[in-house]
């Protein structure tokens, strides 16, 4: 395995059970049956479930390091645990960007590649997030394997623990596969 770089992102599942109604913020109650799933807002469309994170290594397209939490956690609270430190560069979308991530990275010694906010309009960081996302959308790939393939768009169990298991052996099986067709 050649370690160029880790591509991390993360998707949203959707839990099991029937969704709870939402308030105005898109955060609702919980549910009665699945007590660890909770609500997030995305492009203003909310969501009932859980979120898998994932960190891809960049050249044979292996799951690395995953984890996998309920959707109200922020993509950037798991990137420490996605970034393993043996890469050279770690690529990761917009919601990634902060000051805490950008030392860590440091910290590591891992070139930083994730993706600048839209604040900066400058022709040079527009073209670099173009570089950037050219590279970065490998871990889509994967997300579309898992929620195409693997029919993982909708959580099978009703708890966090059941669920991160399910989610393990869908990576196990992904990286088998992977790994055969090399």
């Amino acid at each position: 395995m050649i370690k160029q770089g880790t591509l991390i992102d993360a998707s949203i599942v959707q839990a099991d059970v029937k969704q709870p109604k939402p308030n105005d913020q898109g955060k609702g109650g919980k549910s009665a049956h699945d007590l660890d799933a909770s609500w997030t807002k995305k492009h203003d469309k909310s969501y009932f479930g859980y979120k898998m994170h994932i960190g891809v290594d960049q050249h044979s397209g292996v799951i690395r390091k995953k984890v996998f939490t309920p959707a109200n956690v922020h993509d950037s609270q798991c990137f420490e645990k996605l970034v393993i430190g043996d890469e050279d560069m770690a690529y990761a979308d917009k919601a990634y960007t902060s000051t805490k991530n950008d030392a860590h990275l440091k910290q590591l010694g891992v070139k930083n590649g994730i993706l600048f906010k839209q604040e900066k309009k400058l022709p040079v960081y527009r073209m670099l997030n173009r570089h950037l996302s050219r590279i970065r959308c490998g871990v889509e790939r994967v997300f579309g394997v898992l929620k195409r393939s693997y029919s993982y768009r909708r959580v099978r169990y009703r708890s966090l623990a059941k669920n991160t298991l399910q989610f393990t052996l869908l990576c196990i099986c992904y990286n088998l596969k992977k790994l055969a067709m090399c």
